[in-house]
């Protein structure tokens, strides 16, 4: 009778457990599902123009800065740091490779800032690396000087700002991989395709 009581309790305990952990882990696929990049805005581009930064901006510059001395993405950020928005025009001899966004570009980068957001309202967030920038979009007036710029690490998928009102949007899990595809097919090649080995 007590061998039967035992092998019950253990039968009920691995029942119970397997029970929890099919639970913990449908709960966790859930979150990192609710993550995805989904289109749930449709702001046209003529609107999604009358919005900060694209609204005072003129030109639109995406850049690749390779580091020459030092710490892999420190250049960069020391650069952007020495830049006094509003007054100081861009250095393009700063950077590795830069390219001017043309409209069909600024559509696309727009529509993925704007209209893309993630699939349900509790999600998992990737944890970001090291952060080792490579990248920038820099927004410039019609005197070329930079209104503020998106500084990027598409090795971690983080990004600092130059104004808290700057950035890309609602965090979904492939934000950075849509922008880092604009990136590539503009010609951006450092940050993108290549790297430091």
């Amino acid at each position: 009778m007590k061998k039967i009581k035992i092998i019950s309790i253990i039968f009920f305990a691995f029942v119970y457990c397997s029970f929890y952990s099919q639970t913990k882990k449908s709960k966790q696929n859930i979150y990192e599902d609710n993550a995805n990049c989904v289109r749930c805005r449709n702001i046209d581009f003529k609107n999604r123009l009358k919005m900060y930064p694209f609204s005072n901006t003129t030109q639109i510059v995406i850049v690749s800065h390779k580091t020459k001395n030092g710490m892999i993405g420190e250049e960069l950020q020391k650069y952007l740091d020495s830049v006094k928005i509003g007054q100081d025009t861009i250095n393009l001899k700063e950077f590795e490779q830069q390219i001017s966004l043309n409209l069909t570009q600024i559509e696309k980068l727009t529509d993925v800032i704007f209209n893309y957001s993630h699939k349900g309202k509790e999600y998992a967030i990737s944890e970001a690396m090291c952060y080792q920038p490579r990248n920038a979009i820099i927004f410039l007036d019609s005197n070329n000087k930079i209104l503020g710029f998106i500084e990027i690490c598409f090795g971690c998928n983080h990004l600092r700002t130059s104004d808290k009102r700057l950035d890309i949007g609602d965090y979904c899990e492939q934000k950075y991989d849509l922008i880092k595809d604009i990136f590539r097919e503009c010609g951006i090649k450092y940050g993108i395709t290549e790297v430091e080995e």
